[in-house]
């Protein structure tokens, strides 16, 4: 543990990296797959992605089938005689399998020694490339049949976190017929899915659409007609710009909670669900709002706020506790997002100082350096505090600042208390199976707060 004296006579922090892959699959191998009951009949037309995070949700939702990523530059890191245990555990594989679910894997991310430039998005050689897809569709053969070459080509801007892919349509093609031809050699039923593209990349350059491009270049090859065109499936993903999809319902979600953050009562009710990291609870709802409550802030007390939230779907009911107060929760990762986006708002008013914060976690995420995210939270957050603030500041609330700052969930799964052997991490982002690369860090933080 490396411990540095953080806020003068406040503030103790430590700080472990999870750098090496090896130590973090362990603890996740060690964990028990949830219990699984006989195969159930789900729909096959809903899937989630990565449901072996929590297999017995997901059989509650009644998907049909989820969506993977085995790296290439996890599975081969060191060489092409290299072979590792692919970045999801087979234990959690046989799980979702046992429950009766369909994988869909996506096989994606050239390793360094694949390449001139070390990158996991270069064009690699298909040699080494088909090689590898044999060898893995082999592994997986009667487990998983069907197979995502690659992730988002149509991506061709490196510097969005979503470029997976430099290569042109001509490049990909290469790639997606050295792998069917492979995937279909172990088995003639496996099914071999195009890449998921975008579309609206192509719509808003106002250019002809990737996968026409594709077409074009396939149909033309000697061999695509006898052999199926080179695939059996093809993906969009229409949620690529969530943004364009949900702008009305996200921008009166935000504006719900604009509103509460104009009152104090209501801005201490998004602080505690972002700082507790648990459900808040409440007696019983309020059945009514009339526009003269709405209006007077001033008679607005924590249950008012609470059903105010759950009656606009911004909390959902989580269940009693032993007492029989209802506990409320938010209902899914896109609004506990904007709790957290609004926290931010009132920590970093100031747009400069949002910008200096998210250059301070990109240092961390991406270089592991963290003096200048420790350095800002003491000079922009900490400084800002008045001596009534540090009365409810705990070891909770210092958690909550750094989860508003860090929050990424492109990139990363962030877990508050998970459980490391016969211990609790503080806060932990672990990269997701999708953006295993090696330009980015996993990171665990165990915080203290102390006062002297």
């Amino acid at each position: 543990m490396t411990i540095r004296k953080f806020c003068p006579n406040l503030l103790s922090i430590g700080l472990f990296w999870l750098i090496n892959l090896a130590w973090l699959v362990t603890p996740i191998e060690a964990q028990e797959p949830p219990p699984t009951e006989s195969p159930a009949r789900f729909d096959p037309r809903f899937g989630i992605v990565d449901s072996f995070v929590n297999t017995t949700e997901a059989n509650a939702a009644g998907a049909g089938w989820t969506r993977i990523f085995i790296r290439w530059d996890v599975v081969q890191p060191g060489g092409p005689s290299d072979w590792k245990p692919a970045n999801v555990p087979d234990t959690f594989l046989e799980a979702e399998i046992a429950a009766g679910r369909e994988i869909v894997a996506v096989l994606i991310g050239t390793p360094s020694w694949a390449t001139a430039n070390g990158t996991s998005t270069a064009i690699p050689p298909l040699e080494y490339w088909g090689d590898f897809v044999f060898k893995i569709a082999t592994q997986y053969r009667g487990r998983i049949n069907h197979w995502v070459i690659w992730n988002q080509p149509d991506v061709s801007n490196p510097s969005s976190p979503n470029h997976t892919w430099d290569g042109t349509e001509e490049d990909y093609f290469r790639l997606l017929k050295e792998a069917y031809f492979k995937i279909k050699t172990v088995d003639p039923t496996m099914q071999v899915h195009l890449a998921g593209l975008t579309y609206t990349g192509d719509t808003n350059r106002d250019q002809p659409p990737y996968l026409t491009r594709l077409l074009d270049l396939i149909t033309v090859d000697p061999q695509a007609a006898e052999a199926g065109y080179f695939f059996d499936v093809v993906s969009y993903h229409l949620y690529y710009n969530p943004r364009q999809m949900l702008d009305a319902n996200l921008a009166a979600d935000e504006g719900k909670l604009r509103y509460l953050g104009q009152v104090a009562e209501g801005q201490k009710a998004i602080l505690d669900l972002v700082q507790a990291g648990k459900p808040l609870e409440v007696v019983q709802l309020e059945e009514r709002f009339t526009l003269r409550a709405m209006f007077d802030k001033s008679g607005q007390d924590a249950t008012f706020l609470a059903s105010y939230l759950y009656y606009f779907g911004m909390l959902t009911l989580a269940g009693e506790t032993p007492q029989h107060r209802l506990r409320l929760e938010p209902p899914n990762l896109v609004v506990e997002k904007l709790y957290l986006d609004e926290v931010r708002q009132l920590l970093l008013p100031a747009g400069r100082d949002r910008t200096a914060a998210d250059k301070a976690v990109l240092a961390l995420l991406g270089n592991g350096d963290v003096l200048p995210l420790l350095g800002f939270v003491e000079e922009k957050i900490f400084k800002s505090f008045g001596k009534q603030d540090y009365l409810w500041m705990d070891e909770h609330a210092l958690k909550a600042a750094f989860l508003v700052l860090l929050f990424d969930d492109v990139n990363y799964v962030t877990h508050s208390e998970l459980e490391l052997g016969r211990a609790h991490a503080d806060l932990c982002l672990l990269r997701r199976p999708d953006r295993r690369a090696p330009e980015l860090y996993d990171i665990l933080l165990e915080l203290t707060w102390q006062y002297e």
